[in-house]
């Protein structure tokens, strides 16, 4: 669903002008299911209204998880070259230096054309603005698969003697560290995106989807308006021109 919040706040907006158009017909609006009543129609659009407010709470959260998890997955690939660089620098038995490459290349993505890794919308849901990342490409390049190769590494790594680096980010408990970190990153990123994906879903099914959904109910408005007034009555001209996309 390539669109963003804006559309969907514009509709609830335009569905309060619609509320508008019908009071100010007076005496001449009645229609005959409550549906359509306008009682109805102001509950429904208040229900609108807190269900956006939802989508806009939940939102940025997601997308402070889903930078801070980029930055934190940015780190791994130059890392990784480092522990090569160590390697070879170091007495380690070439076999076991191919492995590490090998392994290398899986975390890094040489193997296979790099997407763009981050392309954040929703749960459910959209991209441009709304959906949720994914991270793509040819040679396991998943956040869970960039991962579990990075621990791969540090396995390796365990047992080689030979690895015993000065530095201290390169060291086995700071890489191990580091690997943790991230789970705590993709679970953070779990949780709010779930959470995301429940409000932007609500509002779906209550705006478009739904059993007397918004764009249903203008449809049925202008419907009523057209067949009780006429097509060429000023009201019903007023009501028609109320442009509420439908969009999912």
């Amino acid at each position: 669903m390539p669109t963003n919040e804006s559309g969907h706040a514009k509709n609830v907006a335009l569905f309060g002008d619609l509320i508008t158009g019908v009071q100010s017909m007076g005496d001449k609006y009645h229609p005959t299911i409550p549906l359509l009543e306008i009682s109805s129609l102001q509950a429904k659009h208040t229900l609108a209204k807190s269900v956006m407010n939802t989508v806009q709470a939940v939102e940025p959260p997601y997308r402070i998880a889903v930078t801070q998890r980029q930055g934190a997955y940015d780190k791994m690939s130059p890392l990784a070259a480092r522990i090569i660089g160590m390697l070879v620098a170091s007495d380690v038995d070439p076999g076991q230096i191919a492995e590490a490459r090998s392994i290398v290349k899986k975390i890094t993505g040489n193997q296979g054309k790099k997407k763009n890794p981050e392309q954040p919308e929703a749960p459910g849901g959209t991209t441009g603005g709304e959906e949720p990342p994914k991270s793509i490409s040819t040679s396991q390049q998943s956040y869970d698969m960039r991962k579990s190769n990075f621990e791969r590494l540090i396995a390796l790594l365990k047992n080689l003697p030979a690895y015993a680096p000065f530095e201290e980010d390169l060291k086995i408990p700071a890489l191990e560290a580091y690997d943790a970190s991230l789970e705590t990153y993709n679970k953070s990123c779990d949780e709010t995106e779930t959470a995301y994906g429940v409000a932007r879903n609500q509002r779906d099914e209550l705006l478009y989807t739904g059993p007397e959904n918004l764009a249903d109910i203008v449809k049925k408005v202008k419907n009523y308006v057209k067949g009780a007034l006429g097509a060429t009555s000023p009201e019903y001209k007023r009501i028609n021109g109320i442009a509420f996309r439908r969009l999912v």
